[in-house]
């Protein structure tokens, strides 16, 4: 199982990688956020790159297997129980 993790994460860390990179090649791929074009000044190039990131954090915590404990944690802050 950690060869699964292990190619996940580095895919997710590529791909992350990229998006921070290029976030016009994933403009142009991808398209315009409305969302992000209404709230930020820079508009949909730094929202790739929020979640280019959040690609690269995720990432390594599926490399190193924390990435349960991670969202185990947020779910229970969601739903109390």
């Amino acid at each position: 199982m950690f060869i699964n993790r292990l190619i996940i994460g580095i895919i997710m860390v590529v791909v992350g990688y990229l998006m921070v990179k290029k976030p016009t090649v994933a403009y142009e791929l991808i398209g315009r956020l409305n969302f992000a074009e209404k709230f930020f000044t820079s508009g949909s190039t730094f929202m790739f790159q929020v979640i280019g990131v959040l690609l690269i954090l995720g990432g390594f915590a599926v490399v190193t297997g924390v990435h349960d404990n991670i969202l185990a944690a947020i779910a229970n802050f969601i739903v109390p129980g």
